[in-house]
């Protein structure tokens, strides 16, 4: 399987990051997941609808504590 993991690297305060996942099983390239910030992407709860987000202060130290 081939995927392609595609980001509008936005990040701002007011608009995050989109984030996108497009996926080819050897029967043709599908969109398997997109949301409109990478917390939503990453969010273990997929209940198939798509918000759009607010943005948020960008934290990377905020990231590091989660590992």
């Amino acid at each position: 399987m081939r995927a392609v993991l595609g980001i509008d690297a936005a990040w701002t305060e007011r608009q995050p990051s989109g984030v996108a996942l497009v996926v080819d099983n050897g029967a043709g390239w599908r969109l398997h997941k997109i949301a409109a910030s990478y917390k939503a992407f990453t969010d273990e709860a997929d209940d198939g609808r798509y918000t759009r987000h607010l943005g948020s202060k960008p934290d990377p130290e905020a990231s590091r504590a989660e590992q």
